[in-house]
């Protein structure tokens, strides 16, 4: 219930039945002792049935709350573990979406229905590739329903989205690749003022192409690339002081380690303004 009801640590789940709770009276009871182990051994029994509470859940609030359920949002994050978890197979070392890279890590999945409520978690091993795990969630997903599914540019790899069609589901994503050439005239205003947001559609081959172009987006972009090569340039500057000071990194390997490949030119296939969605 504290899971539910006060999400959080063990420390915290203790704390919030002792002090906050009215959990105690009603169920007749005493949380002064309550110890951690205790909340850790529930929550190894909990997880043996995971899959039957999360199915239970699902059923009772579509039940009560009615929902349609004609949108699925699918997405990943990972989290780092401390210690050393040498008995679990699934902590792995991989990227760290919070830059733990000494840690191992695990790869946290869930799906939403359009109304944020939950349909299904799973965890993954820390170096999976986000792409891979799509089968199995499209293959958990209740067979009777074809809802729209939504997912981000890093699981919209072609294949997913051939794994989609199959499935005979729709998805909404963010298009990986640019189309040749997009009409730049038959913009439509979608919002007035700072920042302006316009959009056109582009009816494609068995899909639909919403191009958008917003002045925020130019800005925050402009930003981040400020940043980075400010960052950059102080980088070159400490390269090349290096080189005169005693003591400092002079050998061509080691210059060409810290140099690395300067910046990034994967983004100039868009405009900083510019976003494609891709509908079907």
């Amino acid at each position: 219930m504290g899971r539910l009801l006060y999400p959080g640590s063990e420390r915290g789940i203790v704390l919030w039945a002792r002090k906050i709770s009215g959990l105690a009276e009603i169920l007749d009871t005493n949380f002064q002792h309550l110890s951690h182990n205790a909340l850790y051994r529930t929550s190894d029994l909990l997880q043996e049935y995971k899959k039957e509470v999360e199915a239970y859940l699902t059923e009772e609030e579509r039940r009560l709350y009615s929902l349609n359920e004609t949108i699925v949002l699918y997405d990943l994050t990972n989290t780092y573990l401390t210690g050393r978890p040498s008995k679990s197979y699934k902590a792995r070392r991989g990227h760290s979406k919070e830059k733990r890279y000494g840690c191992p890590l695990l790869t946290l999945a869930l799906v939403l229905d359009e109304d944020d409520f939950p349909k299904g978690s799973r965890v993954f091993p820390g170096n999976v590739s986000e792409p891979q795990t799509l089968r199995i969630i499209l293959r958990e997903l209740k067979p009777g329903d074809k809802p729209t599914v939504v997912i981000d540019a890093g699981i919209a790899t072609e294949g997913n989205l051939k794994l989609i069609t199959e499935a005979e589901y729709n998805y909404i994503c963010v298009a990986r690749n640019r189309p040749s050439e997009i009409p730049q005239d038959g913009l439509s205003t979608i919002k007035e003022g700072k920042p302006c947001i316009q959009a056109k559609r582009l009816d494609g081959e068995g899909e639909v192409l919403l191009y958008c172009r917003s002045s925020g987006r130019a800005e925050k972009e402009q930003a981040m690339m400020s940043l980075f090569q400010r960052r950059f340039e102080e980088g070159l500057e400490s390269i090349a002081s290096s080189l005169t000071k005693k003591g400092g990194i002079k050998r061509y390997h080691k210059v060409m380690e810290r140099l690395g490949d300067g910046p990034s030119s994967a983004n100039a296939r868009w405009g900083k303004d510019e976003l494609l969605t891709v509908f079907r």
